[in-house]
Formats: structure tokens, C-alpha cells, sequence
């Protein structure tokens, strides 16, 4: 865990100090024009995309041990909230890549939504523990 964990302070590092360089070299430029956003904020998206795809993957597998024990339902909801999230942050990078506009008040109501379902989830998991 502390080698993974590294590893991402690494990239963190990396490519903040990349992005604040690029930020600062490339203000207005005709790739960030065209594009509808800057580079960095479309691989940042990019990034979190994957991270959250990842907690997607391992809250349906820590689900699928508990075979409909009394923590199944919390899990359940907490793999819901990821999904929701997942949802929110493909549609963020489509929109960062100028594929598609929404409103602000979309992505919004969706965090919303994911916050709810998640802290349901952990209320039960809480509530099946103690």
C-alpha cells in the first residue's frame, strides 16, 4: 500500500508542476481553443475517470463476497454512488473535450446524488457494525 500510495504522490507532483507550467506557457493557445479546454483538465478528468472506475470494480467485488449478508445492502449502495460518480465523470470529460455542453446544474444534481448514496451506504454499513 505505502509503494501505491508513493506512486501516486509521484504523479500528483509530476503532473502538477507540468500542468502549472503548461498553464502558464500556453495561455490562449489554439490547441486549448479548439478543444474547449486545456489539456491538463482534460487528463486530470481522465485520471479520476479511471480511479473512480476502479472503486466501481472493487465495491461490486467486495459486494459479490458478502452474498446477501447484512452488509450487502451498504455495499450495494456505495457501488451505486461510485456509479453515479463514474456517470458524472465521463460526461465531465466529455465536456471537457468539447464533445458535448450541459449545464453546471447537471453535474450538480448528480454529485448530489452520488454524496446521498453514499453516505447512505456507509449510515448502513455503520449501522450493521455496531
Amino acid at each position: 500500500m505505502n509503494k501505491m500510495l508513493f506512486f501516486f504522490m509521484i504523479c500528483i507532483l509530476i503532473f502538477g508542476s507540468w500542468g502549472l507550467g503548461f498553464a502558464q506557457g500556453h495561455e490562449g493557445s489554439e490547441v486549448e481553443v479548439a478543444a474547449g479546454g486545456s489539456f491538463l483538465s482534460v487528463i486530470l478528468n481522465f485520471a479520476i475517470l479511471l480511479i473512480v472506475c476502479s472503486c466501481l470494480f472493487y465495491a461490486k467485488r467486495i459486494e459479490s463476497f458478502l452474498k446477501g449478508g447484512e452488509l450487502s445492502f451498504g455495499w450495494q449502495l456505495i457501488f451505486v454512488s461510485f456509479l453515479i460518480l463514474a456517470v458524472v465523470q465521463f460526461l465531465n470529460l466529455g465536456n471537457s473535450m468539447n464533445v458535448f455542453r450541459l449545464e453546471s446544474v447537471f453535474y450538480s444534481f448528480f454529485k448530489l446524488a452520488w454524496v446521498i448514496f453514499l453516505g447512505w451506504g456507509i449510515y448502513r454499513l455503520k449501522r450493521v457494525l455496531s
